[in-house]
């Protein structure tokens, strides 16, 4: 049996969210294209609410959720997403705006 993974931490399960199910298809929400007010429960990947209800040794525990050859977390039911959309937070000036708008102007 191949050993599980269990974000020890909230901060270890942003960032593997960050780097799997912000980009994959199974969550509608983690990857931008649903809003919470949007969500019904066929937005939610199962595998990501298993994750942080049940422990390791559950076993209905996730058993997508493991380690890669090289001992670091992944998921074996990603999915990636083509051209996701990018979650921006609306009070954050866009650094690039006013070189966007010069960009022509002499």
């Amino acid at each position: 049996m191949t050993e599980k993974f269990k974000p020890s931490s909230i901060e270890e399960a942003e960032a593997f969210q960050s780097k799997w199910c912000n980009w994959c298809t199974k969550d509608d929400l983690l990857n931008g294209s649903v809003t919470m007010e949007e969500c019904r429960d066929a937005n939610f990947c199962k595998i990501v609410g298993a994750s942080e209800c049940l422990e390791e040794d559950d076993p209905l525990y996730p058993d997508e959720l493991t380690y890669d050859d090289a001992g670091n977390p992944s998921c074996t039911a990603f999915e990636p997403i083509r051209g996701a959309p990018i979650r921006r937070c609306p009070f954050t000036t866009d650094i690039f705006e006013e070189f966007s708008d010069s960009e022509g102007a002499a």
